[in-house]
Order: C-alpha cells, then structure tokens, then sequence
C-alpha cells in the first residue's frame, strides 16, 4: 500500500474529485519530484507536473508569484535589486512619479493603486505576459513586500471609503480582470491579503470580480494552536469577512521556523484541522510555504505527505494517516519513537502556552 516508484511506474487512475482546486507545497522533496507531488495530491506551481500527470495550476513567471507589481511594470526587463528590495523601473519612475510610493524616492516601496493611468499601464501589461505565455492559468498583480502603503489624497479616501487599506488595490484588480476576461476568461488575476492589505474592506463599494483570486497569509497566526484557538482570533475574523467578500480565495500557509528549519516546531496537530477550518469557510486552494531552499527540516517529508492527502482529501484520519507514514518512512519502530517525540514536543508547547510563529527564537532553552 505505501508510495514507491520504480522508473516505470505509471499513475493509477485518479478520482477527479478533490477537495479543494489549488493544492501547492514549495518543500523541497515536493518541488523536485513531480511524479511523487502528483502522486501524493498537489497540483500547484511548485512541481510543475506535466499534463501526462494531471498538470498544473500555471502561474505565469515572469512575474512570479508573489509581490509582483514592479516586475509586471518592468516586463519583459529585468527588475534591479536594491538594499531593501528590487526598485521600481527607473523609467516608469522618472516618467510617472505619481504611479509611486513614497514620492520622490527610488527604493522598494509601493505604488498607488487609485492612479487610473497606472492601472490602464498594468492591464496592458498584464496582457503582454498572458500573449507571451499562453499556457499560464494565473498570474499575480500583488504589493511589492514592504511596510509602505501609498498614502497621497486620492488614495487615501478610496481606502477610507472602502474601509481598508486594501481597497484601492482590490478596485484595480477587478478592473484589470474585467478588462481581460474577454481574451483570457480562464486566467485567474491573484494577489495577497499580506500585512497592511490582510484586512478586507468592511464596505466595499463593488463586488470582486469573478477572476480574482485573493490569497490570504497566515502570516501572523501561532502555529502551535489551531486557527480556532483564541490566539488566532483576528486571523479568523479576517477569514470570516474575505469569506464572504471573495468569490475565489485561496489562503498562502507557513509550515516551518524560518528562525531555524530544524528546531522543534510543534504543528503537526494543527495541519489537517486547519485545512478544514479553512475548507469550512469556503477557502478553494491553499499555498503551503515551507523549507523550499533546503531538504532538511523538522519532519518535513511527513508534513509533506500529510497535508497532500489532507488537501485532496479534507476526510481523512489525520492520526491514521500519520501512522501510515511513519511507518513506511521510519519503519515500526523508528515510527513509534517518532511519534513519541512528536507527543512529547506537541505536549509541551501546549502546556507551556506557547506561542509558535513563523519566526521563532534560533535557540532552544529550557
């Protein structure tokens, strides 16, 4: 019963049925094997499966995935990398000051949303990349990763008047997308609920189109607890309200210490209970980001294992499942002292009401 390949294996037969339509691991034993990605129930961007395996959901790249408006403004250059981050295009910036933020200075920031020559600049850009990768079945128009918000007038009031921060960028989205869905219908728009813009607008002034994806960041949670769990109260009001708001989200997930790949970080419990939580709530694909530049790290084949399962799958026994790993990885008795390990570690971060996040202390203490 348990998953081995030999060169010449094929895949069975699958049941179409999955339970959720995104489901995407950037780990490394997932990203490097296609075969065993497609096998365990991924099908996002990570592997890059072949339609002979089931295929992808494409992001197109450029620009990539993930805080991409100045690489859609650069297209097809190259972005240039400064201290803080990549710089907007010294061109666009020197031509359009406006489009920028904060004004006047040539660093990683932001752009303003609001600005209606900016965003009719991003649509035909955005266009340029859909012709240029046809096979692309997403791509992301998102903020560039930094604290800065564009903050001049006719920013500011679209936010105030839609009740977030994230107003005037989802108002450009949904106009973008309305203006392409005639030649790329099945090309989903997709940009982040991260930091400054996780807080959905509390009165939206029109509705998110159809082909635009928000994906919500975990980024804040304690990942010792479930997302049920008091100290997870502000992400699951954000996930109540982007609920009901989006026709299409997706949530991007942390699953290990990036203070430490390989310290104990106790979130094996709380992989499968969250998937339903966020399947509970309408979430149609999830992004799980973890040890992507190396391929060690705190029981990550069996994170890996699990949660592709779990995404397929949101019934499954997450014990049993587990067991099932552990023994075909570790053996019958490597699998029980590891699931001893795992009871004594979850146990203790319970008991001592710890508080994990992505970003956990480098040292272990007494």
């Amino acid at each position: 019963n348990h998953l081995v390949f030999s060169p010449s294996d094929d895949l069975p037969q699958l049941n179409p049925r999955t339970d959720a339509e995104y489901r995407d691991n950037n780990q490394v034993a997932v990203a490097s094997h296609e075969r065993w990605s497609s096998r365990i129930g991924y099908n996002g961007d990570s592997a890059n499966q072949s339609a002979s395996l089931g295929g992808h959901l494409a992001y197109a790249n450029p620009p990539g995935h993930a805080h991409t408006v100045y690489a859609l403004l650069a297209f097809p250059a190259p972005l240039v990398e400064g201290s803080g981050g990549p710089l907007p295009p010294r061109d666009l910036f020197n031509a359009h000051p406006e489009w920028f933020w904060p004004r006047g200075a040539m660093i990683s920031g932001q752009v303003c949303w609001s600005n209606a020559s900016l965003v009719r600049y991003l649509t035909a850009q955005v266009r340029r990349v859909l012709t240029s990768q046809p096979a692309a079945t997403a791509l992301s128009i998102s903020q560039m990763d930094n604290d800065h918000v564009c903050a001049d007038a006719s920013e500011s009031s679209i936010n105030a008047r839609e009740g977030a921060k994230s107003g005037a960028m989802l108002l450009a989205l949904s106009a973008i997308a309305e203006t392409l869905e005639v030649d790329h219908p099945h090309v989903v728009l997709d940009t982040l609920a991260y930091t400054w813009s996780r807080t959905p607008p509390a009165h939206p002034t029109r509705a998110l189109h159809r082909n635009v994806v928000v994906r919500l960041c975990t980024i804040e949670a304690d990942f010792a607890h479930p997302l049920t769990h008091p100290h997870n109260i502000l992400f699951m009001q954000d996930l109540r309200a982007w609920s009901d708001l989006s026709k299409r989200l997706y949530v991007w997930d942390y699953i290990t210490n990036f203070g430490g790949y390989l310290l104990p970080f106790p979130n094996w419990n709380v992989l499968v209970p969250n998937l339903r939580v966020l399947h509970a709530h309408g979430v149609r694909g999830v992004f799980e980001e973890g040890t992507y530049n190396t391929r060690g790290g705190d029981l990550v084949q069996l994170k890996d294992y699990v949660l592709g399962r779990a995404m397929w799958n949101i019934s499954i026994d997450a014990a049993a499942t587990t067991d099932e790993f552990l023994l075909a990885y570790y053996g019958a008795d490597g699998g029980r002292a590891v699931r001893a390990y795992m009871q004594m570690v979850t146990r203790a971060a319970r008991d001592a009401y710890v508080h994990s996040t992505m970003w956990s202390d480098d040292f272990l203490g007494p």
